[in-house]
C-alpha cells in the first residue's frame, strides 16, 4: 500500500492512511485491522483514498477523505461522511482534505485541496472558513493546504501547495506568509511538504518540493536552506523532503530516494 500517513492516537494504536487501499489500525500488541469501503455497507468507510486521520476529545476519529470529510464511531466501526454542498452556508469548503490537526481547544482545522483552510468544532458543528483571497497580502497565501501546526502561543503554521509558509496570528486574525517570490522572508520553493517547529530552538524547520530543507527562525524571520550537493556528503541526500520525524536532537528527513539524519546542534546530515 501507498502510505501517506501515519498517527498515533490517545490509546497508542497507530493509524495507517492510504492511497486507494483504505484505512489501518496496528494496536500495541501488533494487531491490524482493515478498513475498506464496501458498496454493501453504508456504514463502512466511503472512499479508499485515504489522506489524514485526526482524534479528537471525545474519542471520535476524524478522517480527511478524497470525497470529504468522515467521522468514525470506533465502538461500532461506523462511519458518517460529511460532503461539501454548494448551496450549504456552514459546512466544508471543498471536498477534498489534505490534512486535520486538532488545536489547544478541541477545534479541528481542516486543511482542504483548493478550498482554504476550514474550523470545525466536533461538538456543536459548526464551521468558519479561511480562504485565499487575490490582492489581500494578510489572508491565506493558497488555497491548497498540506500541513497544518500549532505552536506555544496557538498560532498556527500553515504548509501550502504553491504559496509558501503562513503563520497565522490568531489573535490578529491575520496571515504572514513566507514565499520564494519574497526578497526578504525568501524560502527556497513554495510547495512544502512537511513542517516540523522546534519549540526549544525557536526554528521551523520546513520540508519543501525540490527546494530541499529551510529553517526559519520564528523570532526573526531569518531563513537558511539546506540543500543535496553531489560534493558534500554531509548534505541532505535529496531535495525533496516529504516528511520530517523528530527524536532526541535529530531530524530524519524522509525523502524522495533515501532517508538522511540531520543533527539539530551540529546541523549536519548523515
Amino acid at each position: 500500500s501507498f502510505v501517506i500517513q501515519l498517527y498515533e492516537d490517545s490509546k497508542k494504536n497507530i493509524w495507517a492512511c492510504t492511497r486507494y487501499d483504505g484505512l489501518y489500525k496496528i494496536d500495541f500488541a501488533g494487531n491490524v485491522v482493515s478498513y475498506k469501503h464496501d458498496p454493501q455497507n453504508v456504514e463502512s468507510i466511503p472512499d479508499n483514498f485515504v489522506r489524514t486521520i485526526c482524534e479528537d476529545d471525545f474519542g471520535n476519529y476524524w478522517i480527511g477523505l478524497y470525497t470529504g470529510l468522515c467521522r468514525l464511531n470506533l465502538e461500532k466501526e461506523k462511519f458518517t461522511l460529511y460532503k461539501y454542498e454548494k448551496e450549504a452556508s456552514h459546512g466544508l469548503s471543498n471536498s477534498s482534505v489534505w490534512c486535520l490537526m486538532k488545536d489547544k481547544q478541541g477545534t479541528l482545522w481542516i486543511g482542504t485541496y483548493f478550498g482554504g483552510i476550514d474550523l470545525f468544532n466536533p461538538k456543536y458543528s459548526i464551521y468558519s472558513y479561511y480562504g485565499a483571497q487575490e490582492n489581500s497580502p494578510q489572508s491565506l497565501s493558497s488555497p491548497v493546504v498540506g500541513r497544518i501546526i500549532e505552536d506555544k502561543k496557538g498560532n498556527l503554521w500553515i504548509a501550502t501547495d504553491g504559496g509558501g509558509v503562513n503563520d497565522f496570528d490568531r489573535e490578529k486574525n491575520t496571515f504572514l506568509s513566507y514565499q520564494a517570490a519574497e526578497s526578504v522572508k525568501r524560502l527556497s520553493a513554495n510547495t512544502i511538504k512537511s513542517l516540523w517547529l522546534d519549540e526549544k530552538r525557536g526554528n521551523l524547520w520546513i520540508g519543501t518540493h525540490l527546494g530541499g530543507l529551510n529553517k526559519l527562525d520564528t523570532n526573526t524571520g531569518k531563513i537558511s536552506v539546506f540543500k543535496y550537493n553531489s560534493s558534500d556528503k554531509k548534505s541532505i541526500p535529496n531535495n525533496n523532503v516529504r516528511e520530517i520525524f523528530h527524536r532526541n536532537d535529530t531530524l530524519y528527513l524522509a525523502t524522495q530516494n533515501s532517508i538522511g539524519v540531520f543533527d539539530l546542534k551540529t546541523e549536519i546530515c548523515s
